[in-house]
Order: C-alpha cells, then structure tokens, then sequence
C-alpha cells in the first residue's frame, strides 16, 4: 500500500513581503517630471513611484466601495 501524505502550503511573511516586478513605458518627459517630483519629495524615484501609485491605487479602491457593478 503506498501511502500518500498530504502538506499545506505555509504562507509565510517572507512570501507575502516578496519583491515583484512591474514594468512600465513612459516619455522622456514623463520620467523627467517623475524624477524631479522625487527629488523635491526627498525620496528616491522607485519610492515616489511606488508611494504615488500606493496612494492613487488605495484611492480609486475606496472611492468604489459600495458600488454595484451592473453587466
């Protein structure tokens, strides 16, 4: 008889924390004005990307809770 064991998959903090990527294609201009918000911001331009993205993103999410979407 072969004996089959079966594991559940631990999810650590260390999965949920893992770095991902996300690539993205803007202007000249659009990197420019991002750098230059990042510098007056004090922070570097993957923080300020990821903090304004953070905030807009927790943004749109609040802002539609409540709303039923009709198909």
């Amino acid at each position: 008889m072969v004996s089959q064991r079966t594991t559940k998959r631990k999810t650590s903090k260390v999965e949920d924390t893992k770095p991902e990527r996300i690539d993205v294609q803007v202007t000249t201009h659009q990197k420019a004005l991002f750098a230059r918000a990042a510098q007056l911001s004090h922070q570097t331009l993957t923080d300020f990307i990821i903090a304004a993205l953070n905030a807009a993103a927790a943004r749109v999410v609040r802002d539609h809770r409540g709303h039923v979407a009709v198909s």
